[in-house]
């Protein structure tokens, strides 16, 4: 067979014969660009092939799964937090009489770094203290309960005698009925005493405790910091009077931050986020960029108007000079490692 190409178009009937074969309708013009890319004709003109794609429910049934493939996604201007943050408050009012702090020091959990004037309160707890000591000693004296109690039970003997010898004939019932008020006004009076006694233990029990709330109080007046980290700001001085509840300094934690940032939905599978590992890079200025590693620890329990969700990486900081790099505050670029499904 010979074709006959005519402006670089298939012929009106090459069109027909290849609308029949096909077995759909194609308009002139398509046919006309379209014809020849699908046709190969050997060099004989005894044959021809058409390559046509398989569409409609039978992709389904023949197309193979995606194959999973690693990557990374890239976030700008992520913001870095200070996840732990402390507030130094006084806990007693009064005068401070030392601040020994300053804004970027490093301090330790438990480390002094003040004092508010505590002269008062100290003597308080002296005077409390023997009190203390003084209740302790009335109340462990059982002298009294114990001689009580010897006076009772002679009391008990002279009765049962008065009893034995009543049913021989040799005492009166005058005598009998003398020694059984005698064995009750013993009796009242070791009870007397026994009150006494519990009395006293319970006064010394409040003693110690009113030694214990003065010198809580002393303790109260030491400022020390809550937890390990770098003072962020001081806000009193040395000299100030505080109340009770007054933000004196601010601690936080640097030393592991959180960096959050965004993610459309579309994305990733945020089922799969946590764990996963990130990389922080940061412009430091004149040191220049440095990166840290971290992973992703959660995203928020909801989705934004723009379908975007927030999700948290933690980033272990680094220090140069005794003094971390990376700061609250600071923008970062954040690398996410994703398995695309």
């Amino acid at each position: 067979m010979r074709h006959t190409r005519v402006n670089g178009n298939a012929t009106s009937q090459q069109i027909s014969i290849l609308t029949r074969i096909v077995g759909i309708y194609m308009s002139d013009t398509m046919s006309r660009n379209w014809v020849w890319p699908m046709m190969i004709a050997t060099a004989s003109g005894a044959t021809c092939s058409l390559l046509l794609p398989v569409t409609g429910a039978q992709d389904a049934r023949v197309a193979n799964p995606p194959i999973a493939q690693t990557g990374w996604l890239t976030f700008d201007q992520c913001l870095v937090v200070a996840p732990e943050s402390y507030e130094i408050t006084a806990k007693e009012g009064g005068v401070i009489a030392e601040l020994t702090i300053r804004e970027n020091d490093l301090v330790k959990s438990g480390q002094s770094i003040g004092q508010i004037d505590s002269e008062n309160a100290e003597i308080e707890r002296q005077l409390a203290g023997m009190q203390a000591q003084m209740a302790k000693s009335e109340a462990s004296d059982e002298s009294g309960v114990r001689l009580a109690k010897n006076k009772a039970d002679d009391a008990a003997l002279h009765l049962e005698s008065s009893e034995e010898m009543q049913n021989k004939g040799g005492a009166s019932t005058f005598e009998v009925r003398q020694k059984k008020l005698a064995v009750e006004h013993e009796n009242w009076i070791l009870k007397q005493k026994q009150l006494e006694y519990a009395k006293r233990q319970l006064q010394a029990k409040h003693s110690e405790l009113a030694y214990q709330l003065a010198d809580l109080k002393v303790s109260r007046m030491r400022l020390n910091s809550p937890a390990t980290g770098v003072v962020n700001r001081v806000d009193r001085r040395a000299g100030e009077t505080v109340t009770v509840g007054n933000t004196i300094a601010k601690v936080i934690r640097l030393d592991e931050l959180r960096v959050d940032f965004f993610v459309d939905i579309k994305q990733v599978d945020l089922t799969s986020l946590p764990d996963q590992p990130v990389t922080i890079a940061a412009d430091l200025g004149v040191t220049g960029n440095k990166t840290f590693a971290g992973k992703i620890t959660g995203y928020a329990s909801e989705v934004g108007s723009t379908g975007k969700v927030r999700v948290s990486a933690t980033v272990q900081n680094q220090q140069i000079n005794d003094r971390w790099v990376l700061l609250p505050g600071m923008p970062a670029v954040l690398k996410l490692a994703i398995k695309s499904q």
